[in-house]
């Protein structure tokens, strides 16, 4: 017997279907890839890659937030960091987030650093067994061109300011007491990446200086030292969430 189109039609939209993403009840995902920095998200990463800007992404968050009926957030993070500010603003931005609702992280190829930072304090976090986790760290340098300048016959004269003003002027080097400054300043960022870590990891702050200064870890480590929940995907992370 000939069964028409229109007869299966009826006899599909009779099936009685349990709507699993109602708007008044669902997880909301959101996809934070690239290296970070200040602003807004674009094409101005690392070597020409995509950005993660702190704006953008606390804009995101809210607009989540917002969202009827959004019960939970699962927050995809695919970053090798980059800038320490902007990382800062992310986390604060789960935090407010965290708040309202679960957070559950699901990291991706790569979460390091800045990548790292912004998830410490989320509910849960999950990550691939192969998944480049950690790099608990900060770094900080700069290019000197006064000796290609000084080859060529260009000459670049400072105007005197206040104390350590031309710190971090490119064309010479550190002085003796900018160096001491500079390290200074990079032991107050590190001691505060710990120290934020530590309490979102709920660990002391010895048992996390431990795993880190810049060492990064499989995604299969990074569960056995505490720094992720469990191994898995972002399916798994939406699980977890609902």
């Amino acid at each position: 017997r000939e069964i028409s189109v229109e007869l299966l039609q009826e006899y599909r939209a009779s099936i009685p279907v349990e709507d699993q993403w109602r708007r008044d009840d669902h997880v909301a995902v959101l996809v934070a890839s690239g290296a970070i920095i200040n602003g807004e998200s674009g094409p101005g990463g690392f070597m020409g890659g995509a950005a993660l800007g702190d704006e953008s992404f606390g804009k995101m968050v809210e607009r989540a937030l917002a969202a009827p009926g959004v019960r939970a957030l699962v927050v995809r993070i695919d970053s090798p960091g980059g800038d320490a500010l902007a990382s800062e603003n992310m986390l604060h931005a789960l935090d407010r987030a965290g708040e309202k609702v679960p957070v559950v992280v699901s990291m991706g190829g790569v979460a390091a650093s800045g990548g790292y930072y912004m998830a410490c304090g989320a509910d849960m976090i999950l990550a691939d067994r192969t998944t480049i986790t950690g790099s608990i760290g900060i770094i900080s340098g700069k290019f000197s061109f006064g000796g290609t300048l000084d080859s060529i016959g260009v000459t670049v004269e400072e105007v005197p300011g206040a104390a350590r003003s031309g710190m971090g002027s490119p064309f010479r080097r550190y002085t003796p007491e900018e160096r001491e400054r500079r390290m200074e300043m990079l032991w107050d960022g590190y001691r505060l990446f710990v120290s934020r870590v530590a309490q979102g990891r709920g660990m002391t702050y010895e048992a996390v200086d431990s795993i880190a200064r810049g060492r990064v870890w499989a995604g299969s480590d990074a569960l056995e030292i505490g720094l992720i929940d469990r191994n898995g995907g972002v399916l798994d992370a939406t699980r977890e969430a609902g």
